[in-house]
């Protein structure tokens, strides 16, 4: 979609990830409690990061909305803080983006100049899919295709 960049529009974007947390936490949740009887955590995580730059780093806060800004909610099998890492090369969580500022494009005319943003808005989440992700990944744990890493920067997979 293309918008006016503007101040209601970084307040949508806002309200839009707010939203999205919330309902990935509420979605997460039974998974949580399933998960939890079984002995392990699922891990919920929100960050943001702009993959334009060339040291793209995961932050813990918002970050400025420029073209590659995501904002994205991951989960990940934990145990007493460690992550439960594949031993090939498999991401150690799931991912989830939720809004991506694709680029900028600005028009100008005699009288204004006016800067619109592509933007993607997403709100995919399947339970049924999670669910068998989530089953999946359990059992490989059980037959030791994950192992426990040691303690972790949470921003460090992606």
């Amino acid at each position: 979609m293309r918008k006016i960049y503007s101040k209601e529009l970084k307040n949508e974007i806002i309200q839009w990830e707010e939203h999205c947390w919330k309902l990935f936490q509420k979605r997460m949740k039974p998974f949580c409690q399933k998960y939890k009887q079984k002995g392990v955590d699922i891990y919920l995580e929100q960050y943001w990061y702009n993959y334009n730059e060339k040291d793209s780093k995961e932050n813990k806060t918002r970050i400025e909305f420029f073209p590659g800004y995501r904002y994205c909610c991951r989960y990940s099998f934990r145990k007493n803080g460690l992550i439960y890492k594949y031993f090939g090369n498999e991401s150690a969580c799931t991912v989830y983006t939720f809004v991506e500022i694709k680029r900028k494009k600005y028009y100008l005319n005699a009288f204004s100049p006016k800067c619109y943003v592509e933007m993607v808005f997403g709100d995919i989440f399947d339970e049924k899919y999670v669910a068998e992700d989530l089953e999946e990944w359990f059992d490989e744990i059980k037959t030791g295709d994950y192992i426990l890493a040691e303690p972790i920067n949470i921003y460090e997979y992606s």
